[in-house]
């Protein structure tokens, strides 16, 4: 009974999304995919914008990956959503709750965990007037160190990664879409159902999912969409993303984050003390890469 509830819990925690120290079954192919698409991604965003994606949540020695589940509950091809905070010389920086919290992580970490179906949205023109104050709401919750949501109660003062984004937006005055109970979830399950009541989760509860095009925050009318790889190869990516200088970003010392780092990086600037583990470049911006309207995908 003790593995049963374990299992159940983690299935129903994965479920709404939030990453859970994730092992991908082969870490060089991700970090391989990093070095070639995060720098022309991060020649897109701005801070503000929200990045979406279909997270590598693998369970019971990547038997399971409960991402799918999620994904496949929800009718989306997504189950992970994040807000990027900081964009400049040192890289994407985005705030994300996982079970540890709200942390502050810079895209090219998050990116190598493994990152499916990536997409970026970014509020409508009318709406960009809010970014200082959902940036103002992130500070606020960064010094609060807010914890993570595990009985995904709505409007209390714990959050889960898409609930959080939400927050960001409702506390404003201005909802990005509507919440959905957890027990309308379209392709809700016997499976979920279990993991729920032994998790002590009320399935009356009101959820923030990541979506799709008709339910959760990808819906929104008042995104437009920057980036959208659902469904595309890692070919087709290459093939959409603007061109950069590549400068290979190398690991030192292996596992990432386990070196000492410069106070300043490669280009002078300070490295702040929660630094990246990769070594940064610097896009080669070209009129359509630095287009703020540029969509890929």
């Amino acid at each position: 009974m003790r593995y049963l509830t374990i299992y159940s819990s983690l299935l129903f925690m994965a479920g709404l999304g939030c990453q859970m120290s994730p092992v991908p079954q082969k870490i060089s192919h991700w970090h391989e995919r990093a070095q070639r698409e995060v720098p022309a991604i991060e020649s897109l965003v701005q801070p503000g914008d929200i990045v979406f994606r279909l997270s590598n949540t693998q369970l019971a020695g990547g038997l399971v990956d409960f991402s799918k589940t999620i994904a496949k509950t929800t009718e989306s091809y997504l189950s992970h959503a994040a807000l990027v905070y900081h964009v400049g010389p040192d890289g994407a920086m985005i705030v994300d709750v996982t079970p540890n919290g709200v942390e502050r992580r810079y895209l090219v970490d998050w990116y190598v965990q493994g990152t499916k179906n990536f997409c970026v949205k970014r509020l409508k023109p009318e709406y960009r007037f809010l970014i200082p104050q959902v940036l103002a709401e992130l500070d606020k919750l960064i010094a609060r160190d807010v914890l993570y949501d595990d009985k995904f109660v709505p409007d209390d003062d714990r959050f889960y990664c898409t609930e959080l984004v939400d927050h960001c937006f409702r506390v404003l005055g201005y909802p990005l879409a509507p919440r959905i109970r957890i027990k309308d979830f379209p392709k809700y399950n016997l499976v979920m159902h279990t993991g729920i009541l032994i998790g002590g989760i009320d399935n009356r509860n009101l959820a923030v999912i990541a979506g799709n095009e008709r339910i959760g925050l990808f819906s929104s009318p008042m995104l437009e969409t920057v980036i959208d790889f659902r469904g595309r190869s890692p070919e087709e990516i290459e093939r959409l993303l603007p061109p950069t200088h590549l400068v290979r970003r190398s690991f030192r010392g292996g596992a990432a984050g386990s070196s000492v780092w410069p106070a300043t990086n490669q280009h002078g600037y300070p490295r702040p003390a929660y630094a990246p583990s990769f070594e940064e470049e610097v896009p080669e911006q070209s009129a359509d890469a630095s287009s703020n309207g540029k969509t890929a995908g």
